[in-house]
């Protein structure tokens, strides 16, 4: 019932799955890039894990860096694209993948990792690529 709701609220190509205050981020990324994301505020996504889970289950995939998003996302099975930072910032878990780029942990989750730190360029590349061949 709850993604059948969701659904109905859905009208752009991106949903926020942040959680916590993004308004000032959607609406720079809008006037800089022209890009929506909606945010559906009925649905917290913090405080409730059901929701936000049945906020996960609606999107095709799942664009994230390492945080309770790309677990629970993983742990639904959901595909997902996990942009992760060279060195200190990238967690051990998220070293074992496998020859894909799969994570061990979450087979629905491909690892982008940067290798070299502080450039983005290489992993955001990738995840345009990799987006592009799915559809």
């Amino acid at each position: 019932e709850i993604v059948s709701t969701i659904s109905k609220h859905v009208t752009s190509d991106f949903i926020d799955l942040q959680y916590s205050d993004t308004a000032e981020d959607r609406r720079l990324i809008f006037q800089e890039l022209g890009i929506n994301i909606q945010h559906i505020e009925s649905v917290d996504n913090f405080n409730d894990l059901d929701s936000f889970a049945s906020l996960i289950t609606v999107c095709d995939f799942v664009v994230t860096c390492s945080n309770s998003t790309a677990h629970l996302a993983g742990a639904l099975g959901k595909e997902t694209y996990l942009l992760v930072p060279f060195g200190r910032g990238r967690h051990w878990y998220w070293s074992h993948i496998d020859d894909d780029g799969r994570s061990l942990w979450y087979p629905s989750v491909r690892v982008i990792p940067q290798s070299t730190a502080g450039s983005w360029q290489e992993p955001l590349q990738e995840l345009s690529n990799v987006l592009k061949a799915r559809s």
